[in-house]
């Protein structure tokens, strides 16, 4: 399916305001951009296509697929098309009177090898096939294919007939001249192709602003006559030659610097060591264990062992494996190997036997350099072995020898071995005018000239290691041959020019390393560099040079780099622009340049490797011929998915082979990841999925000595939504690295389902045997014992509701989602049934007590004064959830304060780029005003708001007014459960705000508080809320009752505080940003992936719009005059809204129907649906809703239950204050319903 995202990236690239994501005042309504088609073009068109066999429709239909496939970089498009819906079996049809018409997807494959005629022609084959099938609805279709969205833009072929004489005549009679006749017809799409024949084919483009700016039309419009003269020029070409884009996208590689095309230095590396030398004899070249060597000491130990060796056979294109521990015999052996004119061959004698069995032999070294030590860790081999402790080369002359012949730029360097992906290792051969490219140009990047100091830590198996090493000896820099970079923890001190790693292995290194270590420049590699590491290097490192390079082994070190500039925020940094004599491409699957802003495959051309020893498929199959590079030059295709972003630089995208997605969500691993390391006693966690019977499962892989998966799930559950917490967690003593320092996915052992669960006790009983049985069908597993968690073997939502559907079908019993959540083992679930075999609710469920709300005996709060006086200093909790986000922007926007937020983070940088994350997403942008926003580092479920004792203490002194927005929101969650972070996280700020400086304290509580009363009640801001009652079942309620009795307990002890309680907040009121898991959204998508929706009245909902609540409470919370100062405020809407009219809006949007139904016909579809494995996200709810159901059948009786009476709720008082405030309510019209939808698609919450 076309992404109009793409798209809007496009154009945002080729002007210099972005393209429009929502509509303003200048873009009302539907805009229309026609199409520039010559009518000499357009007649003959006409022409081609009866030449063609093909209708004038199909042609068009077929260009815009081949326009959508080359702004799209696919190769398979799919968009809509209106047609007559008259089926020509029905006699009569078409002397019918109506409106038959109906929309229909289109499904268009352009293959590289297909010619535009073979695409017509198939299209018109394939639209003939289906001419008996047009009467078919789109609604029908959509429910078929299971899924949400099938097409976001439209072909719209109009024949009709137009009597211009006609016209022209009656205007004359009546005095009026016709000029011309426009017919306009507009439609809901995002994006509509008009195509007219009057006379002849003409086009248009209508767009709705909301979607696309005008500037991303008119390129769309530019192109699309491009694609039909291939009609007339090249209809019998290869659709591979076909080129649509604009002449700044064709350029693939625009985004170089100017000289990517500079000559290679015409040097070898020993050439340019040895002119190094002739310079600075006398300087420190090496040190290794307190020893040094000068440039003068190490080149003649060089030339000595190179003379030996050339006498030996080594020579041009020869290949010397070397076997050395790190010493500085090592960088003599490796400088020997090269000077003598061969190449070099790095072996690990740390690598398992087999595999240096497989590179000895692959490689077949023509000599192994070694030492009598190493010699019992190589294999048997018939290569000869040189030893050089042994070795007496004392004799041999020290001048630098004759340069070899047949030794040039073009000789091979070296031969270095890397995984390959059917576990066979491959040997890249690179030459020396590919590393010397690099070398020269990566100097100046990372800063290295005569007199600095490197750290040479990585293993020489390794191109880091030729970076390290050869760039600082090519430039007079000092090399300091470390074991690896965890020698750097073990120093008093270190001070040098740059240090290289990888991004992981830093980020552990640099707590430890901070105090002892000074470094000017450092450079990651091997891995994304995450931004959140580029801040924290800031701030540990300040003025520090960062590079973050790019590259393969195939192409030498860094095809790509970062510097200075690079940017921090959430994700990770750019990989940048590609180095001089480097090309880099990002291209579609025809290899054809992608618009920037689009993801495409990254193809690296100009120094590149040879290709693989021995493997001449493998060679072709990735060194390609360069379709924009000179004559016979190559690219490699890298396997890594890239995009060029607005300033001109690469952005990494992942890997063409790997995502993770569980259940139908997209999960970024590193999230889970980080909410895993701020468990206190987690070093290092990796998350990855893995293939179960139940599904894909998410495994967390942790390090940690006193951890076990029964605390970490406890202690990741609250902090992550249920979909991303892992199904298994795996304790290991370490991670599995690579020999570079990467995670080594593939060694990470498999989840023992025994592990980490209590001991296997068997059923005791007929129903524990049964529910045994139903736990392993439905999770897939053996045998389960009685003590066997559900959610330890895999479980999650969606499983759950069908064993509670097994359990009723196989039992007869019914048991609700929150029962089972507080009853997840067979054991206890037996108890909560049993004797329950007529579908009862067992037991009395436990009510949550008013004593719970009491304060300490003790606790008082000092006279804050009036709230009209001008904040200075506003803790803010929950910034980073919906609501909290956009209080944030408003207390900036509406006042001077410094802000600081309280974020569930180990560090302030952390807990920044999640805000910024937050932020991102609803479209916030604080501008300059982030600088009033600190972050505090917390969690509102630990002890003193684990913010520790110095920051308690700034806080109280500091703070005049306290924003209490946060919780943890889980509406299926128990009581105990949620009271932590929702009670005592309030208990918590109670006692900050009486303590030290005089606050304010503003508590946002909800409406729910208020329950369900045994008859309908008129609930106000001044209706009480002490006689209200929880079920412990419901802890969020529950939880959120405790708290607002709390705080009305503080007032009465002398505190300065306000409630608001919330309504329903909904979607932003200009953009549609919403919170996709807000319950009543939830009911909407899966509203609209059924096609029907409920028409009970008690789902409707009083819609608030976000950004006009949070200005509301900031507004309220800013008075002191008048009802504005009440201390209770009701926000909420006065009208509501049901899901009928947000799936109206849908319909007309879509071009879909949907069937109203009762709520019990709607949720037996839900539950179908989720029996065929459909995860909607209204799901969790199922149960609750069910209970709902029959609680208003049985309480109806013979009346219908949607006409049962219900709570009233009114806020007058509310909503007259914010009238003299100036802060207006608008209602929730059909404009700001689309905007909802388009947000949930253009964010891809609508698939």
């Amino acid at each position: 399916m076309i992404s109009l995202r793409s798209l809007g990236r496009s154009a945002a690239q080729e002007s210099p305001r972005p393209a429009q994501k929502h509509r303003s005042a200048d873009a009302p309504g539907i805009g229309q951009v026609d199409v520039a088609l010559p009518a000499e073009e357009a007649q003959a068109l006409l022409r081609r296509a009866a030449e063609l066999g093909v209708t004038v429709n199909t042609l068009v239909q077929g260009a815009w697929a081949v326009l959508l496939a080359g702004l799209t970089g696919r190769d398979d498009v799919v968009f809509g098309a209106t047609v007559s819906g008259r089926p020509p079996a029905v006699a009569g049809v078409e002397s019918m009177v109506g409106l038959f018409i109906n929309t229909l997807p289109v499904r268009v494959r352009c293959t590289p090898g297909m010619s535009f005629a073979q695409v017509l022609s198939t299209l018109q084959e394939r639209q003939a096939a289906l001419l008996d099938h047009h009467h078919h609805s789109l609604s029908a279709i959509q429910q078929a294919t299971g899924l949400k969205e099938l097409f976001d833009t439209l072909v719209v072929f109009e024949s009709y007939p137009v009597d211009r004489a006609a016209a022209a005549d009656a205007g004359t009679a009546a005095g009026i001249a016709i000029t011309g006749l426009r017919p306009f017809t507009g439609t809901h799409y995002p994006l509509t192709l008009m195509a007219g024949m009057d006379p002849y084919l003409c086009l248009s483009l209508q767009y709705q602003p909301s979607a696309l700016d005008r500037a991303t039309v008119d390129h769309i419009a530019a192109r699309l006559p491009d694609v039909l003269r291939l009609a007339l020029t090249a209809p019998d070409s290869p659709m591979a030659l076909a080129d649509v884009l604009a002449p700044a996208d064709r350029d693939p590689f625009r985004s170089g610097p100017a000289d990517t095309r500079a000559p290679v230095p015409a040097a070898t590396l020993p050439q340019l060591f040895e002119r190094q030398a002739a310079t600075t004899p006398d300087a420190t070249a090496l040190v290794h264990d307190g020893a040094a060597l000068s440039y003068a000491e190490i080149n003649a130990r060089v030339n000595r062992l190179a003379r030996e060796l050339a006498a030996r056979g080594a020579g041009p294109e020869t290949v010397v494996a070397i076997a050395l521990p790190r010493s500085p015999e090592l960088i003599v052996a490796m400088l020997a190997v090269l000077k003598a004119g061969a190449a070099y061959l790095p072996v690990d004698p740390k690598y398992p036997s087999n595999r240096l069995d497989f590179i000895l032999g692959d490689a077949a070294p023509a000599l192994i350099l070694t030492d009598t030590a190493t010699t019992g860790a190589l294999p048997g081999t018939t290569a000869p072995i040189l030893h050089l402790d042994d070795l007496d080369v004392s004799r041999r002359p020290g001048g630098n020898p004759a340069t070899t012949d047949g030794t040039g730029p073009r000789t091979l360097a070296y031969v270095m071995y890397t995984s390959g992906s059917t576990g066979t290792p491959k040997g890249v051969l690179l030459d020396h005018a590919t590393i010397t490219n690099g070398v020269h140009h990566l100097a100046h990047q990372t800063g290295i000239r005569a007199g600095s100091r490197v750290l040479a830590s990585t293993s020489i198996n390794f191109d880091v290691s030729v970076f390290e090493i050869f760039t600082s000896l090519c430039h007079g820099a000092t090399v300091d041959l470390v074991q690896d970079v965890l020698e750097l923890t073990e120093r008093d001190t270190w001070t040098g020019t740059l240090i290289s790693t990888v991004p992981s292995a830093f980020a552990e290194l640099l707590d430890q390393i901070t105090p002892t270590t000074s470094v000017d420049t450092l450079v990651f590699a091997g891995e994304a560099l995450p931004s959140t590491l580029v801040e924290r290097v800031r701030e540990a490192f300040p003025g520090v040079r960062i590079v973050n390079a790019y590259g393969q082994t195939e192409s030498f070190y860094a095809t790509t780099f970062t510097t200075d500039g690079t940017r921090t925020g959430v994700g990770s940094a750019p990989i940048g622009t590609p180095l001089p004599a480097v090309r880099a491409y990002v291209l579609g699957p025809w290899l054809k340049p992608v618009p920037p802003g689009v993801v495409g495959e990254l193809y690296v051309a100009g120094e590149l490797a040879r290709g693989y020893r021995g493997r001449a498929a493998l060679t072709a199959e990735r060194f390609l011929a360069d379709p924009y590079g000179p004559p016979g030059s190559r690219m490699y295709r890298t396997g890594d998915l890239a995009r060029r972003n607005g300033d001109g630089q690469l952005e990494y995208a992942g890997r063409t082979d790997t995502q993770i997605k569980i259940r139908g969500f997209r999960v970024e691993p590193g999230e889970v990841e980080a909410a895993l390391i701020a468990h206190p006693d987690v070093t290092r966690a990796a998350v990855v999925a893995r293939d179960a019977p139940t599904g894909r499962q998410l495994i967390a892989y942790v390090t940690g000595a006193t951890v076990d998966g029964g605390t970490l799930r406890a202690f990741v559950a609250p902090r992550l939504p249920e979909f991303m917490v892992p199904s298994a967690f795996v304790v290991l003593d370490r991670l599995p690295l690579t020999p570079n320092g990467k995670l080594d996915r593939a060694a990470l052992p498999a989840p023992d389902p025994t592990v980490g669960t209590d001991a296997y006790r068997a059923p005791r009983t007929a129903h524990e045997g049964t529910l045994c049985a139903l736990f392993g069908e439905v999770l897939g597993v053996e045998r389960v014992g009685i003590d066997d968690d559900f959610f330890a073997l895999g479980g999650h939502s969606l499983l759950i509701v069908r064993l509670l559907a097994r359990m009723d079908a196989e039992l007869d019993v019914r048991v609700g989602v929150r029962d089972f959540l507080t009853a997840p083992r067979p054991g206890d679930l037996a108890g909560l049934v049993a004797g329950d075999t007529a579908g009862r609710a067992p037991g009395s469920p436990a009510v949550v007590p008013p004593s719970e709300a009491r304060l300490a005996p003790g606790l008082r709060f000092p006279d804050a004064g009036g709230f009209g006086a001008p904040p200075r200093h506003v803790l803010l909790t929950g910034a980073t959830g919906f609501v909290g986000a956009f209080l944030l922007r408003e207390l900036l926007a509406q006042t001077d304060a410094q802000v600081h937020c309280l974020v569930r983070a180990d560090a302030e940088t952390a807990g920044r780029a999640r805000l910024h994350a937050v932020l991102d997403s609803y479209g916030i942008d604080v501008g300059a005003d982030a600088e009033r926003v600190h972050i505090v580092p917390g969690d509102l479920a630990q002890d003193g708001l684990g913010i520790g004792a110095a920051r308690w203490g700034t806080l109280q002194d500091e703070l005049d007014t306290i924003v209490h927005a946060g919780a943890y929101v889980h509406h299926l969650s128990a009581y105990e459960r949620l009271k932590a972070a929702n009670v005592e996280g309030t208990r918590a700020l109670l006692q900050l705000a009486a303590a030290g400086r005089p606050k304010r304290f503003h508590y946002l509580s909800t409406l729910g508080i208020f329950g369900h009363g045994p008859t309908p009640r008129l609930i106000t801001e001044g209706s009480a809320i002490e006689e209200a009652r929880h079920m412990a079942a419901d802890g969020y309620l529950a939880s959120k009752w405790v708290a607002d009795m709390m705080v009305k307990e503080a007032v009465a002890r002398g505190a300065s505080a306000r409630v608001y309680r919330l309504g329903r907040i909904w979607a932003e009121s200009e953009r549609g940003a919403i919170n996709p898991d807000d319950m009543f959204c939830r009911l909407l998508v899966s509203c609209a992936a059924l096609g029907c929706h409920p028409e009970d009245t008690a789902l409707q909902a009083d819609l608030l719009p976000v950004d006009i609540a949070a200005r509301a409470l900031v507004a309220l919370a800013l008075t002191d005059e008048g009802p504005e100062s009440a201390a209770v405020h009701h926000l909420h809407h006065p009208g509501k809204t049901g899901a009928d009219a947000f799936l109206r809006v849908f319909d007309e949007w879509r071009g879909t129907q949907s069937e109203p139904v009762g709520l019990g016909t709607w949720l037996r579809r839900l539950r179908q649906a989720s029996e065929a494995g459909r995860d909607l996200p209204f799901l969790p709810y199922l149960d609750v809703f069910q209970q709902h159901v029959e609680q208003m059948e049985n309480a109806a009786g013979a009346v219908d239950a949607a006409d049962l009476p219900s709570d009233t709720y009114r806020n007058d008082l509310t909503l007259r204050a914010l009238e003299r405030l100036g802060v207006a309510v608008p209602e929730v019209d059909e404009r700001m319903i689309r905007d909802f939808w388009q947000h949930l698609e253009a964010t891809g919450e609508l698939g």
